[in-house]
């Protein structure tokens, strides 16, 4: 059931991203928190808002360098002049656990 609420939510926001604001790709840092312990990745992540000192929604893929998975991500973000910050909540494929995390990186911005 969170399975399938959680791909709802992911495809709610890409559908609807682009609608909102012209999107933007983003390539940063993530750490993630939850059940298993504190894990740091690699993150590409699309935005739903590409003008700095506004917030907006993220939807991306992570890879997590502690326990060498990929983890799916949908959050929410606020961006500033060619960078970003993030809350998001996503599914570590390798422990099959979904977590929270927190992350920061560059993004091209208007």
């Amino acid at each position: 059931m969170i399975k399938k609420a959680f791909l709802a939510t992911c495809l709610s926001v890409c559908i609807s991203a682009p609608t909102l604001a012209e999107p933007t790709l983003g390539f940063g840092l993530n750490v993630a928190f939850g059940q298993n312990p504190v894990d740091a990745g690699f993150s590409v992540r699309i935005f739903s808002e590409d003008k700095p000192n506004r917030p907006g929604a993220s939807l991306g893929v992570d890879y997590m360098t502690r326990n060498k998975t990929w983890r799916a991500a949908a959050g929410l973000a606020y961006m500033f002049d060619d960078s970003y910050v993030e809350l998001n909540r996503g599914f570590d494929y390798g422990a099959r656990a979904f977590n929270y995390g927190f992350g920061i990186g560059s993004a091209e911005t208007e």
